[in-house]
């Protein structure tokens, strides 16, 4: 198991017994609980990836400050999407069922606290263990917290390498290509070499390049699609200054 994984299943376990403390014995102090919780993990996360978020931005500036040979602005990549939207419709829809999968822990925790019937029914099984109104509550909480990561992080780790297995499809809205590489939404960038394929479909109208992005510690396949209403003269540039990049990089 990654560091990064370690420190969120440690991360979840301590939570859970924090939460499940808070809410029983100081309940009006759950909202501030909850931010400070997101707020450690988002710290946590980028502490355990800050290496691998410096490179990208690295990366990012590196293809900024070169010189521009090809670029598709956002409202001709949605017109593009708009004439392929069946079977974009299509494809994504395996990525959006298990994106929705992974809701469904939360959905069901959300309905223990909201319906009646079922939050009375957790709530009586601390009073089986102890009288101590307070102390019921916390067996009862950890109880129901306990049963929420317990199913959440194996789903979540399943979805995680189903995706670093199959791969997933990322959809560019805006896109630019320096000599350097491309740079995606101004978020992600590919730097040349490409390190996997350039696929070219005329017919949808888009560029698919190949790579691999860093989720959670694990390296996802991932396929870059690129929406062009020029898809050879797109596939040719890339492969291009690709070329030229693998030939320096080996010189």
């Amino acid at each position: 198991m990654n560091k990064v994984l370690a420190a969120q299943y440690a991360l979840g376990i301590v939570a859970m017994v924090v939460f499940a403390y808070i809410s029983s014995y100081y309940p009006q102090y759950n909202t501030e609980m909850i931010i400070a919780y997101f707020v450690l993990m988002m710290v946590m996360m980028f502490a355990l990836t800050g290496k691998q978020a410096g490179q990208l931005m690295r990366d990012m500036q590196e293809i900024q400050a070169a010189e521009v040979v090809y670029k598709v602005k956002r409202e001709t990549s949605a017109k593009l999407k708009e004439k392929d939207y069946a079977k974009l419709k299509e494809e994504m829809a395996g990525q959006w069922k298990s994106m929705l999968v992974g809701f469904a822990p939360l959905i069901a925790l959300l309905l223990v606290f909201y319906v009646p019937q079922l939050r009375d029914m957790f709530f009586s099984i601390g009073g089986m263990f102890t009288e101590d109104k307070q102390l019921a509550n916390f067996i009862s909480f950890l109880i129901l917290y306990g049963i929420f990561y317990m199913v959440s992080m194996p789903l979540s780790l399943i979805n995680m390498r189903r995706q670093a297995k199959q791969g997933t499809l990322n959809v560019a809205n805006e896109y630019v290509v320096t000599e350097k590489g491309i740079l995606v939404d101004n978020r992600l960038p590919i730097k040349f070499p490409v390190p996997g394929k350039v696929e070219v479909n005329n017919k949808r109208r888009f560029v698919e390049v190949h790579t691999t992005q860093q989720t959670m510690g694990m390296k996802v396949k991932t396929k870059v699609r690129l929406y062009t209403p020029e898809p050879t003269k797109l596939a040719r540039i890339i492969r291009e200054y690709s070329e030229k990049a693998s030939q320096r990089d080996e010189g």
